[in-house]
């Protein structure tokens, strides 16, 4: 669970700058670099997250999993009479 939340927070944080990029390429404009100051890099993270309600399912079915995995299943002792 450790590797899985900051993999999610980079990769929303990647395609949305991805967007950016593409939305500043059609318009002419310069493209972003891809480390931006902290208060933008919040933003990229969480505008996304609020417009589109159904990535935070996704995110916690992955932050679920990532949590439930590594404990494995529980052992079930056979006896014999």
């Amino acid at each position: 669970m450790a590797i899985a939340l900051p993999a999610m927070l980079v990769a929303e944080y990647l395609i949305t700058w991805h967007g950016a990029n593409q939305y500043l390429a059609q318009r002419g404009e310069a493209s972003l670099t891809l480390l931006l100051p902290v208060d933008l890099t919040l933003r990229f993270v969480v505008l996304p997250l609020k417009d589109d309600p159904f990535s935070l399912i996704f995110w916690g079915i992955a932050i679920w999993t990532a949590y439930r995995l590594p404990r494995g299943r529980p052992r079930v002792w056979r006896t014999t009479l």
